[in-house]
């Protein structure tokens, strides 16, 4: 791989790890809001359902992030790209 090649792909990988941080942020403070409400209002049975399913839609949001980081880095651990990683 050349130089230039190398700096795309390292900008490529850049903003995709600046995007995963920005998805995995969002689900954080869906779950930290969840929770004060759970803990501090003390809803009724199903508003607390719904809460309780917000955080688990949240939970698998956070799960799929981090199963798209490693497949990010997984390329990196074989000495390949992430194209060569998808084929």
């Amino acid at each position: 791989m050349d130089r230039e090649a190398l700096l795309a792909f390292i900008a490529d990988e850049h903003r995709s790890i600046r995007t995963i941080a920005h998805d995995v942020a969002s689900p954080i403070g869906i779950l930290r809001l969840a929770m004060h409400v759970l803990q501090s209002m003390k809803p009724d049975d199903a508003k607390r359902e719904q809460y309780y399913e917000t955080m688990v839609l949240a939970i698998d949001k956070l799960e799929s992030q981090i199963r798209r980081m490693r497949a990010i880095t997984e390329p990196l651990q074989s000495g390949g790209t992430e194209e060569e990683g998808r084929q």
